[in-house]
């Protein structure tokens, strides 16, 4: 009877502490869990921490990149400016020596050549260029301001020629066929029809005009007429 009792106790001890070690299992592994959350949270932590300062530490570069940046650009353009202006004196320099001009004639070159910068697709260098061209072409100062080097500009401009060529095409006319610098208006207009209505380009109508512009000119051929002539031969 004491046996049995003993080994009822015992069978009713392992059935009640059974469910109880499960318990205490499902407990701990609870906890480990829980633990293993925290690590990973406060690992999560360290890295935004770590990666807020990174970003902290790469605004504060950016921001003395762009502190720097603002100087830099400033003194870059004064450089370019100033760079421009002794560019274009030493054009002037290089007109007055070719044009001989006087102080007024010169200072009026020079303002001449700043205005074409401002009204053309040119710049101020490219105008004083094409003055200098103008002059060793032949004309005189007077002549390059009273509209060789404003029907330059405007040749080049409509037809594409570079301001040599373009200086070219002027003296060449204003030689050949007498044309007056004043009265040079409608020198590029003309030249553009001609190559509008034909089948020149720039260089073809400058070749037909050191060729024969000459000769034409000497016969009494007028400026318009030859456009008109050299625009039908083109086209036969």
């Amino acid at each position: 009877m004491t046996k049995l009792t003993s080994e009822l106790v015992l069978s009713l001890t392992d059935k009640v502490s059974r469910p109880a070690r499960g318990v205490s299992r499902s407990i701990d592994n609870i906890k480990r869990q829980q633990q293993g959350a925290m690590g990973l949270m406060r690992r999560q932590e360290g890295l935004t921490a770590r990666s807020a300062a990174g970003m902290g530490r790469a605004s504060m570069m950016m921001a003395g990149v762009a502190g720097y940046a603002a100087p830099l650009a400033g003194a870059l353009a004064v450089k370019q400016v100033v760079s421009s202006a002794a560019d274009f004196q030493a054009a002037m320099n290089r007109v007055q020596a070719a044009t001989a001009a006087t102080g007024p004639e010169f200072a009026a070159l020079g303002s001449l050549a700043k205005e074409m910068g401002r009204t053309t697709s040119f710049s101020a260098n490219e105008s004083a260029l094409a003055i200098e061209m103008l002059a060793k072409n032949g004309l005189s100062a007077q002549q390059i301001l009273d509209g060789a080097l404003k029907t330059s500009m405007l040749t080049a401009a409509a037809s594409g020629a570079d301001l040599s060529t373009a200086a070219d095409i002027v003296t060449d006319t204003m030689l050949n066929f007498k044309v007056n610098a004043k009265e040079l208006g409608t020198v590029a207009d003309g030249i553009s029809g001609v190559l509008l209505a034909s089948k020149f380009g720039i260089d073809d109508y400058r070749l037909a005009l050191g060729q024969a512009g000459g000769v034409a000119g000497g016969l009494g051929v007028t400026m318009a007429d030859f456009n008109t002539a050299i625009a039908a031969t083109s086209n036969s």
